[in-house]
């Protein structure tokens, strides 16, 4: 937040602001932010309904990658072979490849629309079934292009109408 501070005054203000004075607004405003946090944590953090099911997501992740699995119980037994951490690699490189394929080698699987190819040359059917233009149609198989200005829908509950 404080960088976009920073950056929206030097955009609309036209004033500029050295790195030193930036670093040291954003640091105070990150502290201030946290101390009074720490200071009212019986209200903003300690009751349920103050988590968000953002940060659950992150929890798990750290839970499911640091916790023990040298557990002795019989009832948790599984077939799975492969670590947690190697499954949190492959995911990762799979990750990574689903995203250098689309975006860098190959963009036409980012966006892609069939009746733009049929006719290419045509104006009208280009600006209502284009990528670029109204949209209708066209195909994409890119995950930053579907939740570009939503978030992540897999964050928010399907619970949550108070957008």
């Amino acid at each position: 937040m404080g960088v976009d501070l920073i950056a929206i005054r030097g955009i609309f203000y036209n004033t500029s602001t050295s790195y030193v004075i930036g670093l040291f607004f954003i640091l105070s405003s990150q502290m201030l932010g946290y101390g009074l946090v720490g200071i009212f944590r019986r209200f903003l953090v300690w009751p349920a309904g103050m988590i968000w099911p953002g940060n659950l997501i992150y929890c798990a992740v750290y839970h499911v990658l640091h916790d023990d699995i040298d557990n002795d119980d019989s009832l948790n037994t599984s077939r799975w072979t492969m670590s947690r951490l190697k499954f949190f690699y492959l995911a990762l490189l799979f990750q990574f490849l689903w995203y250098w394929i689309p975006g860098y080698i190959c963009p036409i699987l980012s966006y892609f629309s069939l009746f733009c190819v049929i006719f290419p040359n045509n104006i009208i059917v280009s600006q209502v079934t284009g990528v670029n233009g109204l949209g209708f149609t066209s195909f994409e198989l890119n995950w930053n292009s579907w939740v570009a200005f939503l978030g992540s829908p897999i964050v928010v509950p399907f619970w949550y109408k108070n957008f």
